[in-house]
């Protein structure tokens, strides 16, 4: 996260390789230089894998293993991004900005986060999308209607409330 100008790059060179193989490149090369280029897609792609489509730094920060993903935490700390973990008793929840006592151990568990986790930002999206869509049509409507468009409003950024905490914002 701290280094995101440099996996931009990383990202910008695994299309550069992905399109010279589409393109026929790698047929006019020679075999050694194939291979080099070969296995340098191979390394991005499995190490941009999940993030290559990131556009900006995140948010929010999901870990399911604090004491495992050090790192990433002390980044997001670093960023002020806020942190969302899960947090066994192995763990110093001070760090995190929002831990959830559970286990982060059992393969079971951790799918059982993954999935709530996953279905609420899905959620949160369909209900962006909805709001952002009936803003459209409320727009145009009115300038139908001939009225000025300054007066409409745009949607909101999606909320997340939880019992006793302020809303903060989710992407």
């Amino acid at each position: 996260m701290t280094n995101f100008a440099t996996l931009r790059k990383s990202v910008k060179r695994l299309e550069e390789l992905e399109k010279w193989q589409a393109d026929g490149i790698f047929n006019v090369l020679s075999k050694k230089e194939v291979s080099r280029l070969s296995k340098e897609m191979a390394r991005l792609k499995k190490v941009l894998t999940g993030i290559r489509h990131l556009s900006k730094v995140p948010d929010v920060l999901f870990v399911i293993d604090p004491v495992e993903e050090d790192l990433a935490v002390a980044e997001g700390r670093r960023l002020n991004i806020p942190i969302v973990a899960v947090c066994d008793t192995d763990c110093n929840p001070d760090f995190i900005d929002h831990p959830i006592p559970g286990n982060d151990d059992a393969a079971r568990s951790i799918k059982l986060f993954c999935g709530i986790i996953a279905d609420a930002v899905a959620e949160g999206r369909a209900a962006y999308e909805a709001s952002k869509t009936a803003v459209v049509a409320q727009a145009e409507s009115k300038m139908l209607e001939g009225e000025p468009a300054a007066e409409i409003s745009t949607p909101q950024e999606p909320q997340a409330v939880e019992e006793g905490m302020s809303a903060e914002k989710v992407s």
